[in-house]
């Protein structure tokens, strides 16, 4: 179902409308300028994608299993990238506030009952100075991470890629490479680690206990690029044209730029890794 003006004097867009499946969905349009792309035979699942104000922009690239599951609210001037092959066990939810963004890299695994915000909505300031304390800032998900059951990631949160943040953490700060954090406020818990997608389910305990590593996809090395996500997402913001917004992050996607790695400070060489 979608519910208010698209292609009309609004100049709301919704690309591949007429190729997405709803199923206990809806989309609604509340604005002008805005921009909603979703990959062709995807299925829209237990979904609301609302947009309040304008200029915003919500893309989401193929999903691992042409299905999308997101409680989205996006507010004047956000953007939401997610780049191709994520997955969702449950329904991920979203406020995106104070034309700060969400950019999400490749493969990311979103488990059931996560939210994300980019603001506490509420200012509090400082009695002596008057100074607003709680500013807004985006969130940043590097490639191929395992975001856990009811996590939190809040203003600020940027997390490296092949990372696992664990069930019920919540998350404000950086999360380096190749980690899993957890608690509150969330700290690293392990370092050295990366995860892969097949279930365990049904594989005994004495299996799958070691793995060779050298040439693994999902170790994470090299240089900080955190200031080209940071300057990403402060481009998309400064932005007032929702087409202008997509051809910036196509711009940058295209170069491969779009991972978070973060240094790692222990730089040995990885072996056999041992659960």
């Amino acid at each position: 179902m979608i519910k208010g003006n698209v292609e009309e004097q609004s100049n709301n867009v919704f690309l591949n409308q007429e190729k997405v499946q709803f199923q206990n969905s809806e989309v609604v349009f509340n604005g002008k300028d805005n921009l909603l792309i979703l990959d062709e035979n995807v299925t829209l699942r237990n979904s609301k994608i609302i947009f309040h104000g304008d200029h915003s922009v919500v893309y989401i690239k193929k999903t691992l299993q042409n299905q999308i599951m997101i409680n989205l609210n996006i507010h004047a001037g956000s953007t939401v990238f997610i780049d191709e092959g994520a997955s969702f066990n449950g329904v991920l939810n979203a406020i995106i506030s104070e034309h700060q963004n969400l950019i999400v890299g490749k493969d990311a695994m979103f488990s059931f009952g996560s939210w994300i915000r980019t603001s506490d909505v509420h200012p509090i300031y400082q009695i002596e100075s008057g100074e607003r304390l709680n500013r807004p800032a985006s969130v940043l998900i590097g490639d191929h991470v395992w975001i856990g059951q009811d996590v939190k990631l809040l203003k600020g949160a940027t997390i490296g890629s092949s990372s696992i943040v664990g069930a019920n953490a919540i998350v404000t700060s950086v999360v380096p490479n190749n980690a899993v954090v957890a608690g509150n406020p969330a700290r690293v818990v392990k370092e050295s680690v990366f995860w892969e997608r097949p279930s365990m389910h049904l594989v005994h305990p004495s299996e799958n206990v070691t793995k060779e590593v050298e040439t693994n996809k999902f170790i994470f090395s090299g240089p900080s690029t955190q200031s080209v996500w940071k300057d990403l997402s402060q481009a998309l913001s400064n932005k007032r044209n929702s087409f202008e917004k997509k051809t910036l992050i196509d711009s940058i996607d295209s170069n491969s730029k779009l991972c978070c790695y973060v240094e790692k400070k222990n730089k040995g060489v990885f072996g056999k890794f041992k659960k």
